[in-house]
């Protein structure tokens, strides 16, 4: 086996991207995800790209070392350009019942709420940073704000006072 690069998510949602060479891949994850200090699941793996391809095409994104913000351009790429490889032995997912989902439109409010929480932390109340990061026209990123009662000068740096 080639060289398999794995995509890891974090609670907080930044993805990384890494690598494991020869036939531990499934033996690398388990070992990643068991001395993470925050909750991780394995998103997949292909070796269909390198990890250096793959740094190199999402650099604007890299956040520290091989974790990167998760750009919708990051996401779509790992949603449709790969064939991941799920392994059955990580992750398994748990047993719901339909009364444990609740309607999409909440959810997807939800998403969207803690979306742009994470991604105005990130970009240090900056709107215009923010829109370039979420690839969202910024008039329309103030509405999804105003939507989401969520106001850009609450993360601006606090220590900044043009005042004083």
């Amino acid at each position: 086996m080639n060289e398999a690069v794995y995509f890891l998510q974090a609670e907080n949602g930044l993805i990384k991207i890494g690598k494991s060479t020869g036939e531990g891949v499934e033996r690398r994850i388990r070992a990643i995800i068991t001395m993470s200090a925050v909750p991780v699941h394995c998103v997949g793996w292909t070796t269909k790209y390198t990890e250096a391809e793959l740094h190199k095409r999402f650099k604007e994104f890299r956040m520290r070392g091989e974790w990167f913000f998760p750009h919708i351009s990051l996401i779509q790429f790992i949603q449709t350009e790969l064939e991941l490889r799920q392994p059955e032995s990580i992750d398994e997912p748990e047993e719901i019942t339909p009364d444990q989902i609740e309607p999409l439109t909440i959810a997807r409010d939800k998403f969207v709420g803690d979306y742009l929480h994470k991604l105005m932390k990130a970009c240090g109340g900056n709107v215009l940073k923010a829109s370039k990061v979420s690839g969202r026209y910024r008039a329309d990123l103030y509405e999804l704000l105003r939507r989401h009662n969520i106001k850009a000068r609450d993360y601006k740096d606090k220590s900044y006072n043009p005042d004083s």
